[in-house]
């Protein structure tokens, strides 16, 4: 096992396993794919990649795809984020505002589990995860 399945392995055991997996991979991988990406960009080439068809978000770390199952596998949907924001600017603007700071409350309908199970994810200025303290002991109490 690498270093960063250790890390992501070690991350979801601070939490409840399923819903640390179900919030990850059910509109705010984004944020997990910046998570990994900030902690292991000073040591190793990383990118925060997009998979239009899945509408799911990794980080490439030294040439590996990570999310909150651990390493996934990197198949020709998923390209660089930064190059699809180029590739198609319009979708990434509604990625960002729908997907990604969940501006658009048609996108929260569609996330109600989410909403109902750990609703201080969700706010109208945006996502925060509030007090990690807080976190943890909510998320190990389901």
């Amino acid at each position: 096992m690498s270093k960063v399945e250790n890390e992501v392995t070690e991350f979801r055991s601070h939490f409840n396993p399923e819903v640390t997996t179900e919030l990850f991979t059910h509109g705010q991988c984004f944020w997990f794919a910046l998570i990994l990406h900030e902690r292991f960009q000073p040591f190793y080439p990383t990118h925060i990649f997009y998979n239009p068809v899945d509408n799911h978000f990794a980080t490439e770390i030294y040439g590996e795809l990570y999310d909150i199952t651990g390493k996934i596998e990197k198949n020709a949907s998923w390209l660089d984020w930064n190059d699809y924001i180029l590739l198609d600017p319009s979708d990434a603007g509604r990625i960002y505002r729908d997907c990604i700071f969940q501006e658009n409350p048609e996108a929260w309908d569609t996330h109600y589990y989410m909403q109902k199970k750990m609703p201080w994810v969700y706010c109208p200025t945006g996502v925060t995860f509030g007090d990690i303290t807080n976190l943890k002991n909510i998320i190990k109490e389901e």
